[in-house]
């Protein structure tokens, strides 16, 4: 369970079940996430109204996620069956989906009511988070299980994306250089801007909330013993079990105590500062005041040695050498 943190479930309950909510005033909507470099592509919007289409995709491929085919394909069996429903297009394989960092879709077809009771049996199964349910397969099956052959349209189009390194023409995949696909992902400043932010909320939050809170063994100078603090604290004044909290990342573990049950303040930023006022909480928290240029929208070398230099960040550093 580890591999995958709740934040990625949460992302793909969202975009399986709550994203055309979010954008029930809109005729269609298109998903490009932001690791996803669009190198060829006319009008889709164009291409989906001319011939009536429902859903449009760029590419389809193999789950290889094992545990995800392991329990989804018995299960979409399971409802089908319990339900008299045969696929209207295509089998009922979990093994095969949409590649859903990119696709177009009409957004009223979610709400239709065969498609929302499957939406809420899966809810309802928990297996989102309990095995890490894509949100690729699960939209794949309501499409397989309630479209029509004439409402799947392919996009033709060429793209790469770089969390998976594959790059996608014309509907066939294959693996992107690295180094291409390093050059396209991370320029300097973004290298630096990633360091910072990795080391930031994956070392040291844990450590700043868990010193902040002065919990049994503070003052903590290692991020695995101000994760322990914080898991135990979570245990404390939740029902939550050892193996459900060990699904938190520093980060959310840290968010989720603050937060959620102590609706504290202070000392990390919530969600809602983003941006430039957010570099600048991160930067005032390391002990480095205010920012030398306030309209920067990098994190300067100096910013991020004075960040190496907290002892969690040191002691990650030092666990990732050995």
């Amino acid at each position: 369970p580890g591999e995958y943190s709740v934040g990625y479930r949460h992302m793909c309950r969202f975009m399986f079940a709550q994203w055309f909510v979010a954008l029930a005033r809109y005729e269609f909507a298109m998903r490009v996430d932001d690791d996803v470099c669009i190198e060829r592509l006319s009008d889709p919007f164009r291409a989906m109204r001319s011939v009536g289409a429902l859903y449009g995709y760029g590419l389809e491929t193999e789950e290889k996620h094992a545990e995800t085919v392991g329990t989804l394909q018995p299960w979409l069996e399971y409802y089908a069956k319990s339900r008299s429903l045969r696929p209207r297009s295509g089998p009922l394989d979990a093994q095969r989906m949409y590649f859903t960092n990119y696709f177009i879709s009409n957004v009223s077809w979610w709400f239709r009511d065969d498609v929302q009771a499957y939406i809420q049996a899966v809810w309802r199964t928990g297996n989102i988070y309990d095995h890490r349910w894509g949100d690729a397969p699960l939209q794949s099956a309501a499409l397989h299980l309630f479209g029509g052959e004439s409402d799947l349209l392919f996009i033709p189009m060429d793209y790469s994306h770089l969390s998976t390194r594959n790059k996608i023409a014309n509907g066939t995949e294959a693996d992107l250089p690295d180094d291409l696909a390093n050059h396209i992902a991370q320029p300097s400043a973004s290298k630096l801007n990633a360091a910072f932010e990795w080391q930031f909320e994956n070392a040291l939050s844990p450590c700043l909330l868990a010193n902040h809170l002065k919990l049994p063994g503070a003052p903590f100078e290692a991020t695995q013993a101000a994760v322990g603090a914080l898991k135990l604290e979570v245990k404390s004044r939740t029902n939550l079990s050892r193996s459900e909290i060990d699904r938190y990342g520093p980060m959310e573990l840290a968010q989720l105590v603050q937060f959620d049950l102590l609706r504290a303040d202070a000392p990390l930023p919530p969600d809602s500062v983003v941006g430039l006022e957010r570099k600048q909480v991160y930067v005032r928290l390391i002990g480095g005041g205010e920012r030398r240029n306030a309209t920067e929208p990098d994190f300067t070398k100096d910013e991020f040695s004075t960040l190496l230099l907290e002892p969690c960040c040191r002691s990650g550093l030092e666990n990732k050498i050995a």
